[in-house]
């Protein structure tokens, strides 16, 4: 699926933000901040219902922070669904660490920090 426009929640300088931009510069349509999380996939639903952006794929990514789910990494994309009229409508992904900062951290160095009381 080639992505037009990607959401992100944060703000303009948000590390999610900056980071995603400085990866995926030239392979990734534009990617635009979204403020909060929360009801993040009920604007992509409204963006798509309404063809706001016609002919463009629209998706949002979104961290984990704050959320229940406490599940460990299986190194797989989590897709990210709502519910729309008995309907499951995937609206993008959410990191499988809380927080991308969470990926920017090399376990090498963490395991020789921590030592034995390393967990990941």
């Amino acid at each position: 699926m080639s992505i037009n426009i990607l959401y992100c929640e944060g703000g303009n300088k948000s590390p999610d933000i900056r980071v995603l931009t400085n990866i995926l510069s030239g392979s990734c349509g534009s990617i635009k901040p979204a403020g909060s999380k929360y009801g993040l996939d009920r604007q992509i639903l409204f963006i798509r219902q309404q063809n706001l952006l016609p002919s463009s794929v629209v998706v949002a990514v979104k961290d984990r922070d704050f959320d229940s789910d406490d599940s460990l990494p299986q190194n797989t994309p989590r897709n990210w669904s709502a519910r729309v009229n008995n309907q499951t409508i995937q609206v993008g992904w959410s990191w499988e660490r809380k927080e991308i900062e969470n990926y920017l951290i090399d376990p090498e160095v963490v395991s020789r920090a921590l030592g034995s009381n390393a967990v990941f």
